[in-house]
This record gives C-alpha cells, sequence and structure tokens, in this order.
C-alpha cells in the first residue's frame, strides 16, 4: 500500500478529448466504464473525475469497486471536497497495512466534510480511531455499513458518546458478523431513534433484554420508544425459549411495527416462535429462513410464510422436506424465490403459475443432500412445475445441482425473458443442450449469460451454443478452443465459409487442455481464434506443458486481457515459458497460478503495474529476491499464497 507512487494529479487536466466535457458526462463515462470492469482505477479517475463529483454508483457487492484503490481514495479525498460517500471492501489482515489504510480512510473522513454514506464492508481490520474520526466528523452521515468488521463494543461506545456527531443523523447502521454483544444493540436501539434501517444478528435478544426489564412495568414500558427500523435479523442460538413468549410477541410487534424486511437462522426448537412472529409481522415483503440444524423441516414455518402476502423476495436454507406447493397457491407477488441445500417433498398440487411476477430463481447445492433417485425426482418435479408458471424469470440459477432432462425442457419452453442461467457443475449432458437449442426454444435470443462448465457436455454441443446463441456476452465451458478448433476445421480451406461464421461477443473464455491434439492448433488457427472472439478479456485455462506454446502464443495475442488464470493439470511443471507472455498482458488486473513448480514471480513486479489481485496456490517458488520489484505494483490490493505453497 505505502510503496512509492506517482504523485496524485488533484486538478483534472483540460486538455485531449475529456478536458472540456461537463462533470455529468464524465461522471456518466466512469460509471459506465465500471459497469464494464475496465476501469483502471486512479489512472482513469485523474482525468476523468470532474472536481464537483458527489458520489458514484457503487455497493459492497459491486464486482469492481473504484474505492478499493487507496490511490482513488486520496484523490477524491483531494479533489473533490463536496464528495458524500466512501467505500473500503478489502479484507486486511497484515497489521502494517491495517495502520497505513485506516490512516488513508482517517484522512479522507476528516477531508470530506459532507459524507452522508460510509460503507466499509468486509473490511476486517478497522483501528479504534477510525471509529472516532467518523463520530466527530460526519455530521451529516446518514448510512454506516460496518458488516464483518473487527468492531467490538468499544467501538460502539465511541459511537454513541457524547461528543458524537452521528446520533442524530444515522439512519442506517448495519453491524453484523460482529463481536458485538447484546447490551451494545440494546444501546444502539435505544440511542440511535432516527434508525430506519438496523440490522445486527441479535435485534431480537437486544429486545428481549428490554422486554425483560419492564415487563413489570406498563409506565416503563410505554417509557421505551417503537423503532423505526425497518430490518429484524437474529441468530437464534442459546436464547432461552422460555422467555420468548406471547406477551413478549405482543410487545415486540408492538415497539417494531415498520418492519418489512425479517431475516432468521434458527433451530428447529425455535420455529414455533418464529412461526408467531412471522405471522404476527405478515405485512412483510423480505423474509430469509435458514435452519442451524440437522435435518430440521421447515413445515411448521410453511403456513407463516404464505400469510405473508406481500413478500417479494423468500429465501430458504439449509431444510428438509420442503413443499413448495403453498407458495404457489398464496404468494402471488413473489419476484425473487432463492432454495440452497433443501431437501424437497413431491405435492401433486404445485400451482407455481400464480407466481407471475417471479424473475429470479435460484436453487444451489440442492444434490448435496440428495442421494436418492425418488428424492432427486422430488425435486425436479417441483421445479419444472414451477417454471411452467413462471413467465418473466429473468434469471435461473441451478448451481452443483443434479436436473432432470424435463426441467431443462420446461426451462426452454417457458423462460422467454430469461437473460443468465447458471448450469455449473450440473447432470446436464449433450441431449439437454440439444433441447435449449431447438427450434421452440424461447430463450435463444433472450439468453446473455450461460455457464455450462464442469459438466458432461462435449465439443459439439458447445460448437452449436456458440453458434445458436448469438447475443451471449458471458459464456462459460471447459471446452471453448475445442468447440472453436472444429469450427476453423470446417471452414479453413474457404475464406467464404468462415467469413460466414460469426464474430462472438462472449468477454469469458475458458478451456482445459487435457487430450487435445496439438497438431491442429497451429498460427492459422491462432489468428482465426483471435478474429472471431474478439472481446475476450478474462481467460481461464487450464492445461499441461506441452500445450504451454501455443497457450503462450494466445495469451499474447489476447494482451488486452483483465483476467487471467492459469493451472497446470501435470506433475512438477514449471510455468517460466508462458511468464513472458503473461508480463505482456500490461492491463491485466487479476492474475492467478495454480499448480506450478519453479515459480519466479520477479517479473510480475516489473511489468504488471496494473494489477490489483495475485493469487498463487499449490506452487513451487524459484528465490531471487535480489530482482524483485513488487514496489513497481502500486495497484495491488490482494495477494492470496495458499498453505501448500512451499
Amino acid at each position: 500500500y505505502h510503496n512509492k507512487s506517482k504523485e496524485i494529479k488533484v486538478v483534472r487536466p483540460k486538455y485531449g478529448p475529456f478536458g472540456p466535457l461537463q462533470s455529468t458526462c464524465l461522471t456518466f463515462i466512469i460509471e459506465e466504464i465500471l459497469k464494464r470492469r475496465k476501469l483502471f482505477l486512479c489512472e482513469y479517475f485523474q482525468y476523468l473525475l470532474p472536481d464537483d463529483a458527489e458520489s458514484l454508483n457503487c455497493d459492497e457487492i459491486t464486482p469492481f469497486c473504484p474505492f478499493n484503490s487507496l490511490k482513488t481514495i486520496k484523490l477524491i479525498t483531494k479533489r473533490c471536497p463536496n464528495f458524500k460517500m466512501l467505500h473500503f471492501h478489502i479484507f486486511i489482515q497484515n497489521y502494517d497495512d491495517m495502520i497505513y489504510v485506516n490512516d488513508v480512510l482517517s484522512e479522507a473522513i476528516q477531508g470530506l466534510k459532507f459524507l452522508q454514506e460510509i460503507n466499509f464492508y468486509d473490511s476486517y481490520l478497522l483501528c479504534r480511531s477510525t471509529i472516532e474520526t467518523i463520530a466527530l466528523n460526519c455530521p451529516n452521515l446518514r448510512e454506516l455499513n460496518l458488516h464483518n468488521t473487527s468492531i467490538e463494543d468499544y467501538e460502539v461506545k465511541i459511537l454513541l458518546k457524547n461528543e458524537s456527531v452521528i446520533k442524530n443523523s444515522l439512519t442506517k447502521l448495519i453491524i453484523d458478523e460482529t463481536r458485538i454483544k447484546v447490551k451494545s444493540i440494546k444501546q444502539c436501539l435505544l440511542n440511535l431513534q432516527n434508525l430506519t434501517y438496523f440490522q445486527s444478528d441479535k435485534t431480537i435478544e437486544a429486545a428481549l433484554q428490554l422486554f425483560e426489564t419492564v415487563k413489570h412495568s406498563a409506565e416503563a414500558s410505554d417509557a421505551i420508544p417503537k423503532f423505526k427500523t425497518t430490518v429484524c435479523k437474529n441468530i437464534f442460538l442459546g436464547t432461552i425459549e422460555e422467555l420468548l413468549t406471547d406477551d413478549f410477541l405482543k410487545w415486540l410487534g408492538e415497539k417494531f411495527p415498520e418492519v418489512k424486511h425479517l431475516n432468521l437462522s434458527l433451530q428447529e426448537e425455535y420455529n414455533e416462535f418464529a412461526s408467531c412472529l412471522i405471522s404476527s409481522w405478515k405485512h412483510i415483503t423480505h423474509l430469509e429462513l435458514s435452519s442451524l440444524g440437522k435435518e430440521d423441516s421447515v413445515s411448521v414455518l410453511i403456513p407463516a410464510i404464505v400469510s405473508c402476502e406481500n413478500l417479494i423476495t423468500l429465501k430458504l436454507e439449509k431444510f428438509w422436506n420442503v413443499d413448495i406447493t403453498p407458495l404457489g397457491n398464496k404468494l402471488k407477488k413473489l419476484e425473487k424465490l432463492t432454495l440452497i441445500n433443501n431437501i424437497f417433498v413431491r405435492s401433486q398440487k404445485i400451482q407455481f403459475e400464480n407466481l407471475k411476477e417471479l424473475q429470479n430463481l435460484k436453487m444451489l447445492h440442492f444434490h448435496t443432500f440428495i442421494e436418492s433417485r425418488v428424492a432427486r425426482k422430488y425435486a425436479n418435479y417441483a421445479l419444472r412445475e414451477a417454471i411452467q408458471g413462471l413467465k418473466f424469470l429473468q434469471e435461473i440459477n441451478f448451481y452443483d445441482c443434479w436436473l432432470s432432462r424435463s426441467t431443462m425442457n420446461s426451462i426452454a419452453l417457458n423462460c422467454p425473458n430469461l437473460r443468465e442461467l447458471y448450469l455449473h457443475d450440473t447432470s446436464i449432458e449433450d441431449d439437454d443442450v440439444k433441447i435449449l437449442l431447438k427450434k421452440e426454444s424461447v430463450i435463444k435470443n433472450s439468453l446473455t449469460k450461460l455457464l455450462i462448465d464442469e459438466t458432461r457436455i462435449k465439443e459439439e454441443s458447445i460448437k452449436q451454443c456458440l453458434l445458436n446463441l448469438q447475443n451471449l456476452t458471458y459464456f462459460q465451458s471447459d471446452k471453448t478452443i475445442q468447440a472453436a478448433l472444429q469450427l476453423y476445421e470446417a471452414v479453413k480451406h474457404s475464406a467464404e465459409a468462415s467469413d460466414a461464421i460469426p464474430k462472438f461477443k462472449t468477454t469469458v473464455f475458458k478451456n482445459i487442455f487435457f487430450k487435445t491434439d496439438e497438431e491442429p492448433l497451429t498460427n492459422d488457427f491462432l489468428k482465426w481464434l483471435v478474429e472471431k472472439f474478439p472481446e475476450v478479456k478474462y481467460l481461464n485455462i487450464l492445461l499441461r506443458e506441452e500445450y504451454n506454446e501455443f497457450v503462450s502464443s494466445l495469451i499474447i495475442s489476447w494482451k488486452y486481457i483483465t483476467q487471467l488464470e492459469l493451472t497446470s493439470l501435470g506433475e512438477e511443471e514449471t510455468v517460466s515459458a508462458l511468464i513472458p507472455s503473461i508480463v505482456s498482458c500490461e492491463n491485466l488486473i487479476t492474475l492467478k497460478l495454480e499448480k506450478f513448480w519453479n515459480v519466479d514471480i520477479t517479473p510480475l513486479g516489473n511489468k504488471l503495474k496494473k494489477l490489483e489481485k495475485l493469487t498463487l496456490i499449490n506452487n513451487i517458488f524459484v528465490r531471487r529476491s535480489q530482482e524483485i520489484q513488487f514496489e513497481n505494483l502500486k495497484e495491488l490490493q490482494v495477494i492470496f499464497f495458499s498453505e501448500e505453497s512451499e
């Protein structure tokens, strides 16, 4: 972080094609580049960021966050005094880096006098001094996100002390997945009365402590204010069941009348209380339920769930004997349904056609617990019935699932608005691809993202996907080059036939070189490949040493790629032949090397000056410490070495 760097241009240059542009136009350009993950952070920011900028599109789940470069944060602090947001989402582990990062963040907080939003989601090691800087310098702060950070009870005291200037302005506070105890959460509720969004792991337990102190006095109970938060999250683990009475439930509903988003993680013994709680808050629009036990059933909770007729999103995780029939019968406003690691029971009355608003269906990992063919059949029956009635689905994610052919047929015939289809590590085969591509399929023109890697699909089917799904901008398979090679072999002797093959729009390219015939991997094929796949930015190759020469030439041909992953499939194979081609890709942002021997990382520091993330897994390294120049990697934010690396 704190190595030497070029001086930051505080004043935006007024020369060049971007010089005279107005600030609204410049901000639009930045945000469009961010969407495409092509912004090389501070380098571009120095030329594009207008002096009067106040915010940029960003949240904690943005894949390419503009604030995750400390140089960018410094630039914003010096150039944009009216900026209203500050994000940082890098997981800090090293003590020296922690001190430097917190110094930069504190300087930004002090310099940006109009901050309304601070989001340090997943930035684990936050110093106490940074929290104190927030408390004393942000009178306009509305939102503070400290999810999965190292803060404890003492930091909460700092935020709530008399001198704190944020107590009256704060409307959103997120402090879940931290070490904060119930007592401090109770103090947040009592002292931050303007919060309309408060997320912790122990909100109900904090409310229970409050109730226990006032339950024998109506006057004391009335003195407790009604809380405005629309969010309630709680992990029921070790909570005393006897205290979860009907009186407490009634009091809880009265004191938290605005709750719309309920998130509960629980063991089966809390199902009855949770069921009553959901029923009493039947106006909620977002509900997330996760089982903490083994073989816990969701059946007790289903009647309460379907009583919430205004539900827009529903998530069920790690439950057994899930019957989704009532969902289709009752939840007619549901837009997003996420089902993770559940075991399903079959019903003859599934009416998912009533879920006319559903746009996003995710079912993840349900084969993990399903070993019997009968259980798999029940799960796919539920899926098939669901998809047939869901005409507005835009995303289906069946990552790591066992899928039947009838389910695939249901997708092909019933999802005209489908944009994204995730079938990574599923049971699908060539016949399933034929179903997706058949004449009657309604997804061929709408689909823009398709993942079918780690499946049994062969080259011929992948080739057909390329030819028939021409709107794909994200296509991930294990055999893309083999499929392209088949296409090339069919047209290489005819320029007319070659020209008839379209240019493919995918920005992603993945291939496993294992038993590929080396002879057809010619320079002519390489040239043709690059011409037909001009948009590739992310290259993922798994290979044996005999393919190093071709892969090296391929990387050089696609030198504008921003993400590169290379994995060795052999034993004791060196990466040295690939290093010159790797360092020729001067726009690389992320690089991953796995299972190579004699890895010399010296040239990386000399050449890859835009690299932000470097991952080295199960590699054996050669030492040349005198030449390593990692100070040139000024943008590097993450270095990951696996435990097995020697």
